[in-house]
């Protein structure tokens, strides 16, 4: 569940989108066999009605909503290609391919999902929403997610709003959110994020113990979240009111 933050603060910096030459010949490495979200996280995000997403960047493939293929998204980072249509081609192609195959679970979800991705990537929807966690992926860090939010709300055709994850601080509840995360963000924010939710239980991440069984009940592994909505650059300034959250 969700609760909501009210927010009155300025900006951050918003680091620029790291890059890698193209002409490396180097591997992509697989994703760190830790901070793996748990699939009835993820299906509680794709239900979540305040968040009305359509489109995951950053999370597994799952049953529940569209994700950018984490090889795909390797490749659009490292040839310095991390951008919205980019994005989009390569979502609405992985899921008619998969549509076409045999294997008849795999291809009612991803029918399914050309469905959503049809509706949603239209002028005349109301719009739906993306989520971006960063964090896992490797070169998917808070400021790659950042630079990519601002391509995403300028270039999408339904004005569909963007919604970063940010691990929250572990003392964080529904009564103290309300004040400036020191996790959140390194600086006052106010006119970089417009909306903000405390994910109100602590989510178990997974990780795989010697490379085979992977296990959600780890301590170590706790992580509160809190999900920001991204404002556009293009909107109006806020006035700075205070360095807290007014709640």
């Amino acid at each position: 569940m969700l609760s909501s933050i009210k927010v009155s603060s300025p900006p951050s910096h918003i680091k620029n989108v790291e890059r890698v030459d193209e002409e490396s010949e180097d591997p992509i490495l697989p994703p760190p066999p830790s901070e793996i979200p748990p699939l009835d996280f993820v299906k509680d995000l794709a239900s979540n009605i305040q968040l009305n997403l359509f489109l995951a960047v950053g999370l597994e493939e799952n049953q529940y909503i569209p994700t950018l293929s984490y090889s795909d998204f390797a490749s659009l980072f490292r040839s310095g290609k991390l951008t919205w249509a980019s994005i989009i081609y390569f979502v609405t192609e992985k899921y008619k391919r998969l549509a076409g195959g045999e294997e008849e679970g795999l291809k009612a979800i991803s029918e399914k999902f050309n469905i959503i991705l049809a509706k949603n990537l239209s002028s005349i929807e109301e719009p739906k929403n993306v989520l971006l966690f960063p964090g896992r992926w490797p070169g998917f860090t808070l400021g790659t997610a950042d630079a990519l939010a601002q391509d995403i709300l300028a270039h999408t055709l339904n004005k569909s709003h963007i919604f970063i994850s940010r691990v929250a601080h572990p003392l964080t509840n529904k009564e103290n959110a309300a004040e400036l995360n020191p996790h959140l963000t390194w600086g006052p924010s106010g006119l970089l994020y417009t909306e903000r939710y405390f994910y109100d239980a602590e989510v178990g991440m997974g990780e795989e113990i010697f490379g085979r069984e992977i296990r959600f009940g780890l301590t170590h592994n706790f992580r509160k979240f809190i999900f920001v909505k991204v404002k556009s650059h293009s909107d109006p300034p806020q006035r700075l009111l205070n360095l807290f959250f007014s709640g």
